[in-house]
């Protein structure tokens, strides 16, 4: 019974342990806030653009399967491959593949690069915030040193 409550024991203070640590990990020192807001907004804004990209990206792929069926659909009631409606069939699938092909890389391309303006925005941001946190903690260090007489 000792032994059990030691262990209880233990575990609470380990918990303990933990959270004093995290804590500390967790407690932002003022120069470093406006980089930690900074990030979250950027995150939450890369996080909008990757759910439109993933939108678009479904809605063709739902496209692609569509079309796919719908050309085979046509080459086994046509003749198959041989027939010109067949044909025309596989043409009109591949044009339309490589369309969604080449809408997928351009809206990759997009997002990549609304990430990284998102990225470059953020940046500058959190840099002229941290300008103006410093200028006025310089500024409160000045007059406090000048309102003491030596």
């Amino acid at each position: 019974m000792t032994t059990r409550k030691k262990s209880t024991d233990n575990k609470a203070a380990g918990i303990g342990d933990v959270m004093q640590q995290a804590r500390g990990l967790l407690a932002v020192n003022p120069m470093m806030a406006p980089q930690f807001e900074q990030f979250w907004k950027m995150q939450e804004n890369v996080l909008q653009e990757a759910e439109a990209f993933s939108r678009g990206w479904f809605q063709r792929r739902h496209e692609a399967a569509k079309s796919a069926l719908e050309a085979t659909r046509e080459l086994n009631g046509n003749g198959g491959a041989e027939s010109p409606s067949g044909l025309q069939a596989i043409t009109d699938w591949n044009r339309h593949s490589m369309e969604r092909m080449t809408e997928d890389f351009q809206e990759w391309m997009k997002f990549c690069t609304q990430c990284a303006g998102h990225l470059s925005k953020a940046e500058a941001e959190a840099g002229k915030q941290e300008l103006e946190e410093a200028r006025k903690q310089a500024s409160a260090a000045g007059k406090a040193k000048h309102s003491n007489p030596v």
